[in-house]
């Protein structure tokens, strides 16, 4: 073995990493942590703690880097977790390199209806870059997220990696003429759940079943899912149509997966973001139909995804291809299936340690 793979060698196994992330079940950022630290050197500290416990607990292990991973609320509340990152991430730098993964981006875009709009920009902008400022090395999950780094935030000291992919599936025994359908992920306005439902009713087709699975992330978002529960009876489609308000047990995930047409993600906001869904679900081989929102722009359409309008009539039209349309159904398929070994989880944890390395010995 060379000097530099020995070098290397000696990283992976001594390498100390201390991790400041969400742990709440309902954070994408803890999942997605969970999943790669498994695979890495790390102590998950959480960040959910006041701001001077964490930073305690972090004092606390001997570690070679810091790594904090950042959503949105991910700490807190909206002003909790914004005045931690800045925090966590200046005093951490003073003593050891930090490395800052966004888990997605606010743009003026991605704000418009909201309340006080430039007054919570204002606040990310400051926020971000003061972070990133005390950063050695910022992770985002795409390249239009990098885009948006740089566009909006002068944020340039970047690397882009992939949110990892969980394995293909052999144990998934798809039918031979699959109908049915599926939403995953939390139910909450911006994920445009509301317009599948009627596409089903549009499309007109009896043995053609919706599953919409995940429940609420929070309590407040409970009216949502009312409305959808009522849009069902009001459209005469409660045969058709089955709220899972949970997470799908892996039997449930292996009965309706091989019994799916599609895995439906019409998202209507606009925060730059990635999907954790379609990584999560790329080993099922089933084909993705989702809005051309930024968080799916890593898919390519009529390649790994088919791309619509988040409107009842293009849901209904690209549902419609699906189905016709075996040799597309089937090279979707096997498309997204290429995201299991090209951006498995083991990738993503090389490409982690490679950026330890270089913000260690840098």
């Amino acid at each position: 073995m060379n000097a530099s793979g020995l070098r290397g060698k000696e990283l992976h196994e001594r390498t100390r990493i201390a991790v400041i992330a969400p742990t709440r079940s309902t954070s994408g950022a803890a999942i997605y942590s969970r999943k790669l630290y498994s695979r890495l050197p790390a102590e998950i500290i959480p960040g959910e703690k006041p701001a001077l416990l964490v930073l305690r607990n972090a004092f606390g292990h001997r570690v070679d880097a810091y790594h904090i991973q950042f959503e949105y609320r991910g700490f807190g509340g909206f002003a909790k977790s914004l005045l931690s990152l800045v925090l966590l991430a200046s005093i951490l730098s003073l003593r050891r390199p930090v490395v800052l993964t966004f888990h997605g981006i606010v743009t003026p875009d991605g704000l418009q209806g909201r309340k006080l709009k430039k007054m919570v920009m204002l606040a990310y902008l400051a926020s971000y870059k003061l972070a990133a400022h005390f950063s050695s090395l910022v992770v985002v999950h795409s390249a239009a997220m990098r885009s948006a780094l740089g566009d909006h935030y002068g944020i340039t000291k970047t690397v882009v990696v992939p949110i990892g992919t969980d394995p293909a599936r052999s144990d998934v025994l798809k039918s031979s003429n699959p109908s049915n359908l599926v939403f995953y992920g939390f139910v909450r306005p911006g994920k445009g759940v509301e317009n599948i439902i009627l596409a089903l009713k549009q499309i007109k087709r009896p043995d053609t079943q919706l599953v919409i699975c995940g429940g609420l992330a929070r309590g407040e978002e409970a009216g949502y899912l009312a409305h959808l529960e009522r849009s069902v009876t009001e459209n005469s489609l409660d045969g058709q149509v089955k709220f899972i308000n949970r997470s799908m047990t892996e039997l449930e995930k292996l009965a309706y997966f091989s019994e799916a047409l599609a895995l439906v993600l019409p998202y209507t906001d606009r925060f730059v973001e990635a999907s954790a869904v379609v990584h999560d679900f790329a080993g099922f081989a089933t084909p993705i139909i989702c809005s051309r929102t930024p968080r799916f722009a890593e898919l390519i359409d009529g390649y790994d995804c088919i791309k619509v309008e988040p409107t009842p009539a293009q849901i209904a039209k690209a549902i419609t291809v699906l189905r016709n349309d075996k040799a597309l159904w089937t090279s979707l398929a096997n498309n997204l299936l290429r995201k299991t070994t090209e951006e498995s989880w083991e990738e993503v944890a090389k490409k982690h340690l490679e950026i330890y390395r270089s913000v260690i010995i840098s």
